[in-house]
């Protein structure tokens, strides 16, 4: 009776094998073999405190079975000889090799932290500079590409315009969120594409030939307020929004700066917006803004909570969904355009998503770019395998309608399984859409903007109506421009 082994580790030579007698193999059936086979194994020469763990079969096609104190199960092979792999502890030779290995990948990751920093202090230094220089305070920090400075025909007299505001931009791009206590702070890696927006929406101000007045300043809590002060027509809030758990709740948020930190990620919860945007108004003067655009993901909630405060029309994102880039710079690009060609907030808004309708056939985010309600079952499976999960909703059909969109007779969708797919046929039309969580969610984009009014009548406004024609100007800020954050490696 005997046992051939097979060594598994460098210690030894790998893949050597050697038959190793036994009195009685089929002791090992009828009592605990482990120490058995390590008996006969230290009979060959082996040194049995090297011995991590042992393996065995009875036929070359029988699966491996890890050796346990029990006697070893038969699976019917041969009565007379079993197979067993003896895997060895590592030799000091491949722990010193990886040791080395991880020193290097430390040191690799030390000299990309180090580029990291160089890069944030490279852009803290140019606006200490501009702070220094034109001896403002850091609550009253404001950002502007320098590419918008050469257009600036208007200019800030103390805390008022010149003439009143028609538009005005705040934007949000910090560079770093703050680590919670004893943390480090984490650098922000997918800033909005300010300088793109800001770009198109200039081409529409100055190409409507109206007499505006624009400002475009840093998103924070001193410039919200202080824009306000000013009563603009529209306030265009450019961010980042999001929902996190909070003491056991899940809540929304709007991502700005810290005016006392510039660079660094503030908050905005829902009564920080409510507190901000409820002030006292004269009753005998018009309400301003006539509307807030929050571009943001997930801000139908402060949308809702800007309406209570008394403002006629506010535009916001679906609170379950989040919106690409290049959706929302379109849409507010078209919103603006026909908005200044003397249609209604009603009108521009619905003319907003026509136009985008046919320009963002190509923009697909699936469910994984939603919010999930709790009893979501394919979200629950995301959870176990993301790749997985993702996979079961890219469509392989030829219904190139974006969004969740597909033909009632599409051969993809009647494979989906029913019980983490919703289907539902869309209204006066011959679609069907699909969703995990809810069919009333929108993927196409143009749907995901929402417009909140007071009522019909301000709905039906014209907010630019009579205004004169004449050159747009845009009021600046007063920094150069930073760094460019591609050069930062975050």
């Amino acid at each position: 009776m005997s046992i051939e082994y097979t060594f598994k580790s460098s210690c030894y030579p790998i893949g050597e094998r050697r038959i190793c007698e036994l009195d009685s193999l089929s002791s090992l059936f009828t009592s605990p073999a482990y120490t058995q086979i390590l008996n006969a194994l230290a009979g060959e020469g082996v040194y049995t405190a090297d011995v991590l763990s042992l393996w065995y079969k009875q036929s070359k096609w029988d699966k491996w079975r890890k050796v346990e104190e029990e006697p070893l199960v038969s699976s019917g092979g041969n009565a007379g000889k079993i197979f067993v792999k003896v895997q060895l502890k590592p030799c000091v030779g491949q722990v010193q090799e990886r040791l080395n290995k991880r020193i290097d990948e430390l040191k690799e990751e030390n000299r990309s932290l180090r580029q990291q920093f160089d890069g944030l202090s490279t852009n803290l230094k140019h606006i200490q500079r501009q702070i220094d220089e034109f001896k403002l305070s850091a609550p009253r920090l404001d950002f502007t590409p320098s590419y918008l400075q050469a257009n600036a025909n208007t200019t800030l007299t103390g805390d008022s315009f010149e003439k009143d505001l028609d538009v005005a931009y705040l934007y949000a791009i910090p560079l770093v969120r703050k680590g919670a206590r004893w943390r480090r702070n984490e650098p922000i890696r997918d800033p909005i594409d300010i300088h793109k927006e800001i770009s198109a929406l200039e081409k529409v101000f100055v190409g409507s030939r109206k007499e505006l007045q624009v400002t475009t300043n840093s998103g924070n809590v001193a410039n919200l307020r202080h824009i306000l002060s000013q009563r603009p027509k529209i306030l265009h809030i450019s961010c980042h929004g999001s929902y996190e758990c909070d003491s056991g709740e899940v809540k929304p948020y709007l991502y700005l700066e810290d005016a006392k930190q510039p660079g660094m990620m503030e908050k905005f919860d829902e009564e920080t917006i409510r507190r901000i945007f409820s002030v006292e108004r004269d009753p005998e003067e018009e309400v301003r803004p006539r509307v807030v655009f929050i571009s943001a993901c997930h801000s139908q909630r402060f949308g809702e909570i800007i309406k209570e405060t008394g403002v006629p029309n506010v535009i916001a994102v679906n609170q379950y969904t989040q919106v690409a880039d290049e959706s929302a710079i379109g849409f507010a690009t078209s919103f603006y355009y026909f908005l200044l060609k003397g249609k209604s907030v009603k009108d521009a808004f619905d003319c907003a998503k026509s136009e985008e309708r046919y320009s963002n056939m190509s923009i697909n985010l699936c469910c994984c770019a939603h919010r999930h309600e709790t009893d979501c079952l394919w979200s629950a499976k995301k959870d176990e395998n993301i790749y997985e999960a993702h996979a079961m909703h890219v469509s392989s059909c030829d219904c190139k309608f974006g969004g969740n969109l597909h033909k009632s007779n599409c051969r993809w969708l009647k494979e989906l399984p029913s019980d983490l797919f919703e289907v539902t046929l869309k209204a006066s039309s011959n679609l069907k859409r699909v969703c995990c969580c809810s069919s009333q969610i929108p993927h196409e984009e143009e749907e995901k903007f929402i417009l909140m009014s007071q009522n019909m009548e301000v709905a039906s406004e014209r907010i630019f109506d009579e205004t004169s024609a004449g050159e747009a100007n845009v009021i600046k800020g007063f920094v150069e421009e930073l760094v460019p954050l591609s050069l930062i490696h975050i």
